[in-house]
């Protein structure tokens, strides 16, 4: 499997969802999770595209990628667990 680069990961992200505060809404049908919801699967609108894709979990797939962020290391974040969702 091909290695995506944090830089990579961040910008497929922000193709499919828009962060607004608490929420993220799909760019397409623009229905919207809270970020207490981080385990709920999206429910995208009626006819959107993004329906059957495998990002149905946006909080997760951002938390992913932030993790990665360079300086980070698995002590700084244990001490620091309100930037990841687990």
């Amino acid at each position: 499997m091909p290695r995506i680069s944090l830089s990579n990961k961040l910008r497929d992200w922000s193709r499919l969802w828009v962060l607004d505060g608490d929420d993220i809404s799909c760019r397409e049908c623009k229905m919207a999770t809270r970020a207490s919801e981080p385990d709920r699967i999206f429910v995208h609108g009626n006819g959107c595209s993004l329906q059957t894709s495998n990002h149905q979990f946006p909080w997760r797939d951002l938390a992913e990628a932030m993790a990665k962020l360079p300086g980070k290391t698995k002590a700084a974040r244990a001490q620091n667990p309100c930037y990841y969702v687990k």
